[in-house]
């Protein structure tokens, strides 16, 4: 045969089309409620599996309500809702690494009766598929066709794999603790740093722990824990590139308290999910052109994207806002607490030579009315925009996540909140890159024989020794051997003579 094939494999990633969809849990409380403070919630993405058009996969809904009963007592629950869902689009197939993210975008608490608060989630699912797509190509060996080859760098996806941690990270108070109501965690990636044969994962698991002290007074406190995590992935090098997640396995967070005369030591258990992804580029071998010296050739040739993992970019920036309260709401004479603190991103753009990072962050604050003697609960919502001068690539593809920490809202003339937070969000980017080859030749129509012996041909400056030969249908060794004299590329308009006696058969 004239051709053989030579297909090669390229790392390609496809975003999932968006969508959302609703889940209803139950969670049960202790006692009857009588008004509830705050919701916080986050979720955790299970098991998938990959089929032909769709990604089925399951997750938890991890929720922490703090509640008031009937007679006074403030209390917390937390349950976790499992719930299924996929996604629908041609292009998924067997093979395929899919990433999926889930987030709440809203709730709502539809009844809360019988021991039970029912609350409605609107989920919001975005997610990526990566896969090594096979590009077809060709190579020939046949004598009678001429083939320029040419290098190629081309990236592979040579593995992934998930590693589990659980961090320990101690807390120390001052009282004794009498109730611990909530645990809100999050963990983030900093850095990816390929190895032989591993990926070095590290990042960054914040806790923020609010509990009622035996004196029922509220307080809260943030933890920072650091962590490495070496993932083993066969056939990553130091010149990988590589992506990283890290997922809070929120139904599994434990927190253990140990009360003295001193005050409390609290352990909480934080298990984390890293998954990795490494990519190696390498060189290889196309064919650019062809021709063959006996017969006409039909060519096709096909344009082909590949997927380059850029490097992360971090960007930090401090969030602040304010709200005044309604005059028909009680005013606040004491703030007790906040929670179901959470940070949406919305935008992640560039501007002149600064990325931007455009987002709402989010907490409800519990606060005390002296007048009527009752607590009450309003939520704040604070749009902000991180800037940091950083150069985004053009079409990029890009993935922010972020993690707020140290909320703090502080009330002044009985009416209007003063929100202040730090938030970090982590740039994740991708870029495709466009290329073609050969794909498919074939042979048609033989050549006439020549009637004459020599001829002369009008090389134009600049053609290559390739170019003259292709154009005449004849080795290149012919055209050199006869045209020693002949420097290429052609540096001026020069004739090129050509003998053709003794290139018959």
């Amino acid at each position: 045969m004239a051709f053989e094939s030579n297909n090669f494999q390229v790392a390609k990633k496809y975003r999932l089309p968006k969508g959302e969809f609703t889940v209803e849990c139950s969670i049960p409380v202790e006692g009857e409620v009588e008004k509830i403070f705050t919701i916080s919630t986050d979720v955790s993405v299970g098991t998938n599996e990959v089929l032909a058009g769709s990604v089925n996969y399951t997750g938890v809904i991890e929720t922490c309500v703090i509640y008031m009963l009937e007679g006074g007592e403030v209390g917390s629950t937390h349950t976790s809702c499992p719930f299924s869902s996929k996604f629908e689009d041609n292009s998924i197939a067997v093979g395929q690494k899919p990433i999926i993210r889930v987030r709440v975008k809203d709730y709502k608490v539809d009844k809360v009766a019988n021991g039970n608060v029912t609350i409605t989630y609107t989920l919001e699912q975005i997610g990526f598929v990566v896969t090594n797509q096979e590009v077809k190509s060709i190579t020939s060996n046949d004598e009678d066709v001429s083939v320029k080859k040419e290098d190629m760098k081309v990236v592979h996806l040579i593995g992934d794999r998930c590693s589990s941690i659980c961090a320990d990270i101690p807390l120390t108070t001052r009282e004794p603790i009498k109730k611990l109501l909530l645990c809100e965690c999050q963990a983030s990636v900093k850095d990816v740093e390929p190895g032989l044969n591993y990926v070095a994962v590290s990042g960054e698991i914040v806790s923020r722990v609010l509990y009622l002290t035996e004196n029922d007074k509220f307080e809260s406190a943030y933890v920072f824990e650091n962590f490495r995590e070496e993932i083993e992935i066969e056939g990553t090098s130091r010149e990988s590139t590589a992506e990283a997640f890290a997922f809070v396995k929120y139904s599994d967070v434990k927190a253990v308290v140990d009360n003295d005369e001193k005050g409390a030591r609290a352990q909480i258990s934080v298990p984390v999910d890293i998954c990795a992804l490494v990519y190696n580029e390498v060189d290889i071998e196309v064919v650019a052109d062809l021709y063959s010296t006996k017969n006409e050739i039909g060519v096709t040739t096909e344009s082909f994207s590949m997927t380059k993992n850029l490097p992360s970019e971090v960007v930090e920036g401090k969030i602040e806002g304010n709200l005044v309260i309604e005059d028909d709401k009680p005013r606040v004479d004491k703030i007790l607490f906040n929670g179901g603190n959470s940070v949406e991103i919305l935008n992640t753009y560039q501007e002149d030579d600064f990325v931007k990072v455009e987002g709402i962050a989010r907490t409800t604050v519990v606060y005390l009315n002296d007048e009527e003697s009752s607590l009450n609960a309003v939520e704040i919502e604070i749009p902000f925009v991180l800037s940091d001068r950083t150069n985004l690539p053009e079409n990029a593809e890009v993935t922010t996540t972020a993690v707020i920490t140290d909320v703090d809202v502080v009330v002044k003339k009985g009416r209007e909140l003063f929100y202040d937070a730090k938030v970090k969000a982590t740039i994740t980017m991708s870029d495709d890159e466009v290329s073609a080859v050969i794909s498919e030749a074939t042979l048609s129509d033989e050549i006439p024989e020549r009637d004459y012996a020599m001829e002369i041909v009008f090389g134009k400056e600049g053609q290559t020794l390739w170019d003259i030969a292709k154009y005449k249908k004849v080795k290149e060794s012919l055209v050199a051997t006869q045209n020693p004299d002949v420097e290429f590329p052609l540096t001026e308009d020069k004739e090129i003579i050509l003998f053709y006696q003794n290139n018959k058969k």
